[in-house]
């Protein structure tokens, strides 16, 4: 058989459409299209989604964030909103060992279990300290970005980790991003069969 494609990007094919193409297109390409639906969705006014495609959203932001820059980038970026909720994803999609990766690491960080508003303070007190640690790799960036960056760090010097606890933190993401990368479990194959199998609360 033939190496399957990549579908390139989400052209407004219909759920059932989309579903059927995995004689031609790889899951994982599918799974993106199937993410990139769902947020131009998100952006329409007054569209709230199910937990069923907010799952899809959820898992799909960890995969591209961890596999990217590990668990510290999906603290920082605009994925961390998902935090709260990306545990029960993993299970609800069946793959148990990466869930129990994931709740270390959140546990780690000192995140699990917190109310929304804390967390979120938790999460704004973890990307001003990691942009001072990582603020070398900004600096070629332009001025404007390179000021707002110096603001963000200059503003959370009381909240940081001392130096000791951060490097201790980071040490241990980096434990638990090795862990993820070698899970064995196909989180994009289980989400594309949670996908099918829940396909009656997932619209496009």
């Amino acid at each position: 058989m033939a190496d399957l494609l990549w579908l390139d990007s989400y052209s407004g094919q219909t759920l059932d459409e989309l579903l059927a193409l995995t004689d031609q297109y790889r899951v994982d390409s599918l799974v993106v299209a199937l993410e990139q639906a769902l947020e131009k969705k998100s952006a329409r006014p007054g569209v709230n989604l199910s937990i069923e495609e907010t799952i899809v959203l959820a898992v799909e932001a960890l995969e591209r964030e961890v596999n990217n820059g590990g668990f510290s980038q999906f603290f920082i970026n605009s994925s961390c909103v998902y935090t709260p909720l990306i545990v029960d994803a993993l299970r609800r999609i069946v793959c148990p060992v990466s869930a129990n990766i994931v709740e270390k690491a959140i546990q780690a960080a000192g995140f699990e279990g917190l109310p929304a508003a804390d967390l979120m303070k938790a999460l704004d007190a973890y990307h001003a300290e990691f942009m001072r640690r990582n603020r070398e790799r900004f600096v070629n960036k332009d001025a404007s970005d390179t000021e707002a960056l110096t603001s963000a760090s200059s503003s959370s010097d009381a909240d940081s980790r001392s130096q000791e606890a951060s490097d201790a933190l980071e040490m241990e993401l980096d434990t638990y991003d090795r862990f993820y990368y070698q899970s064995g479990e196909d989180i994009a194959g289980q989400l594309f069969e949670f996908v099918r199998a829940n396909k009656h609360a997932i619209q496009l």
